[in-house]
């Protein structure tokens, strides 16, 4: 059986979304459906161009992220920074992780992820992370668009 049998294709879905716009212009809309328990994955996943993760440092992201989310509501924001990186809260996130994830690693996981700005010297999520976050709602849709710049050389 075809993969593409009783699925519409990418390359179905890319022509049916294609919006033609001006010669300088193109926008492609690719929508993707996910679960609500996926959603961060697929953000970060989405996202990653501009971020620039490994694998383990987006495993590590989601769950912080989840925890995040979990707590969003039932707590302000600071005391939320100061949970992510509990005792506690760590070892259930790494514990939480396949294959689990040591200290040691978690730790340089947490260092790499302070370098590219995703999480504060504090130990919280970065601004721009909270400001962009998707919060999953019935009636929420996130959009994320890409703008590609080419640099033509001049002659």
């Amino acid at each position: 059986m075809n993969q593409t049998e009783g699925k519409v294709s990418l390359k179905t879905k890319l022509q049916k979304e294609k919006t033609i716009l001006p010669e300088q212009e193109k926008v492609i809309n690719v929508p993707i459906s996910v679960k609500p328990s996926n959603l961060y994955k697929a953000w970060i996943e989405c996202m990653n161009p501009v971020l620039g993760l490994k694998k383990r440092e987006k495993e590590l992201l989601e769950k912080m992220l989840l925890v995040y989310q979990a707590n969003l509501h039932k707590r302000t924001e600071d005391v939320i920074d100061r949970f992510l990186l509990a005792r506690i809260t760590k070892k259930a996130i790494r514990a939480s992780m396949i294959p689990e994830m040591s200290e040691a690693s978690m730790n340089n996981h947490l260092v790499q992820l302070r370098k590219k700005g995703i999480i504060t010297q504090e130990g919280g999520l970065s601004k721009i992370i909270k400001e962009n976050l998707p919060i999953p709602t019935e009636t929420r849709k996130t959009v994320i668009s890409y703008k590609i710049l080419v640099a033509w050389p001049k002659n």
